[in-house]
């Protein structure tokens, strides 16, 4: 089992993160994939992944931090990307939710981000939140990328256009809840073979954690959601999105 999206570098794990990661390994997880976001979040997951050949590092920057990407902060991300070889560039996107940046600047932001994507071959960590439309827009404009879309939101429809695109798609906590049944809708139009979990922890606690602190660990819970729609055992449906994360990441 692969945590493909998480945070364990916030300082939330900062007493406990050790802790944190030897119950990851104790529940079966091979490999946590950890996602940066902003500069400081950038510099903190390489150097963790470093130090330890069970963490993947993605650096970019989110859709929250659109503010802080500049030319300069560009040139850093490309010489990270060629010192570092991190998997993916992510998570960029568009969030029309929270709104602490002009949508012009949030395209502006992640057209840059998919071009550093396209030169240097890599694969994207996609967040979108409430805008859906113009997160396929844009995307279009750069066919051929592949790519995660992580902590999927939206119905099963759009699933299927993201799909039609190449993109895998993972979903995180909400699929265990009970007013999940979008998630879970979605999840079944996925085939096996582009599916990923994640916990996109600190956030989103999976049942039976939820209000705590979610952590690697849990990916297991929402592996067991999606073995239980699909009508799998646990260990069939392991195998598949690890194999999924491995092929995507090329880990």
């Amino acid at each position: 089992m692969i945590d493909s999206h998480a945070h364990i570098q916030f300082d939330v794990y900062d007493g406990d993160r050790e802790e944190v990661m030897e119950r990851a390994w104790s529940a079966g997880l091979e490999r946590i994939v950890v996602i940066g976001g902003e500069k400081a979040r950038n510099v903190e997951t390489l150097a963790m992944a470093e130090k330890n050949d069970r963490l993947t590092a993605v650096v970019g920057f989110h859709p929250l931090n659109a503010g802080d990407y500049s030319k300069e902060e560009e040139e850093i991300l490309k010489a990270q990307i060629k010192e570092h070889s991190p998997a993916a560039v992510g998570e960029i996107g568009l969030d029309y939710h929270n709104n602490v940046y002009p949508k012009e600047l949030q395209f502006e932001v992640f057209s840059a981000q998919l071009s550093l994507a396209k030169e240097f071959d890599l694969p994207i960590v996609v967040h979108s939140r409430d805008a859906m439309e113009d997160t396929l827009a844009i995307l279009k404009d750069f066919p051929g990328l592949r790519g995660q879309i992580h902590c999927f939101s939206y119905d099963a429809a759009a699933a299927e256009r993201f799909l039609e695109m190449g993109f895998h798609i993972s979903f995180c906590g909400p699929i265990t809840f009970k007013n999940g049944q979008l998630q879970r809708s979605a999840s079944m139009v996925v085939p096996l073979d582009r599916l990923l979990v994640e916990t996109d922890c600190p956030y989103m606690a999976p049942e039976p954690y939820r209000g705590r602190r979610n952590e690697p660990s849990f990916v297991v819970e929402i592996a067991k959601a999606h073995a239980r729609l699909r009508g799998l055992s646990y260990e069939e449906l392991d195998a598949a999105v690890t194999e999924n994360t491995k092929k995507l990441f090329m880990l």
